[in-house]
């Protein structure tokens, strides 16, 4: 929707078969494909003008879909 996000904190994930830019969403967790089977799963995020909260909270009540574009 061209809304802007800070990543507050991730961790990044090895031997992760998502593409470039790819989303993987579940209930708790958000993870962004990077490449060279590299993700990162995101743990805290500010949405744009929005408080800073764990990506549980944000998912919650977040339109986000698997299909979502990401841009960097």
């Amino acid at each position: 929707d061209g809304k802007k996000f800070k990543v507050f904190s991730s961790k990044p994930l090895e031997d992760c078969d998502i593409g470039v830019g790819k989303l993987k969403i579940t209930k708790n967790e958000l993870i962004i494909g990077c490449g060279n089977s590299t993700a990162i799963s995101i743990i805290e995020i500010q949405p744009e003008g929005k408080k800073r909260m764990p990506v549980s909270a944000f998912l919650n009540g977040s339109s986000l879909t698997e299909d979502s574009k990401i841009e960097f």
